[in-house]
């Protein structure tokens, strides 16, 4: 047997030494017959020798560190035993139909309460705030991915809750824009749309959207959303 060469600059040589290890040591893993193993390591070791002169000397210390190598990873293998467990065949998880469908009910009642107020699209919103740039949606959903401005995804757009607007002096309601940073409405626009708009306890079961522009009342839902915040945040 003859390893196998590779072209350099200079022509046809012998392929690195570090590849013809990783060579040898590949074969000798899957030789199972000793004879067979003895055999590869006079090959190789005669091929070391014919081809690096000066491997010669080393013949004997060679054929030991080898015959180490194979010992070591037989011994391991009957030191570990077979594999115990070996899974060829998977079972998937199961859903719990009826979780499914709670959650599904839970999350279409959330999208049907804001379904059913007003909302604008990006460019409506954009011109409510007074913008003039070139791209109409742009100031609406700078706003939103800033959290200031409560948009709610649906399919290739957002959209977004009337109630935030103050369109007489042409900006976001103060109250709307601090409760929205407060809440992060960035990261779960469904959950704080849904906060929004559903009654509260705490505001004598009022919606806390129903109280935007009222100034008696804008205090209570902030100071409420400043509730929310710090819990999560401890």
């Amino acid at each position: 047997m003859t390893l196998k060469t590779r072209s350099g600059p200079t022509g046809t040589r012998r392929r690195s030494t570090s590849e013809a290890w990783r060579e040898m040591l590949s074969l000798l893993a899957e030789a199972t017959d000793e004879e067979e193993r003895e055999r590869l390591f006079a090959m190789f070791v005669a091929e070391y020798a014919r081809t690096l002169p000066s491997m010669g000397r080393h013949w004997s210390s060679l054929v030991s560190l080898l015959r180490s190598v194979q010992l070591t990873e037989d011994l391991t293998e009957k030191l570990a035993g077979d594999p115990r467990l070996v899974v060829d065949e998977v079972e998937l998880p199961r859903f719990d139909d009826a979780a499914v469908l709670a959650e599904s009910a839970l999350r279409a009642g959330i999208r049907s309460r804001v379904y059913e107020t007003e909302l604008l699209t990006a460019a409506a919103v954009s011109r409510l705030l007074g913008s003039t740039s070139k791209n109409p949606r742009q100031l609406a959903n700078r706003w939103r991915s800033a959290g200031r401005l409560l948009g709610v995804p649906h399919r290739n757009q957002y959209l977004y809750p009337a109630f935030q607007i103050d369109a007489e002096h042409v900006r976001l309601h103060e109250a709307a824009e601090e409760v929205n940073v407060l809440l992060c409405a960035q990261d779960d626009p469904w959950g704080v749309a849904s906060w929004w708009l559903a009654p509260n306890g705490r505001l004598g079961g009022a919606a806390p959207a129903d109280l935007i522009g009222d100034e008696d009342r804008e205090a209570d839902v902030v100071e409420i959303a400043r509730s929310i915040a710090h819990d999560d945040v401890a």
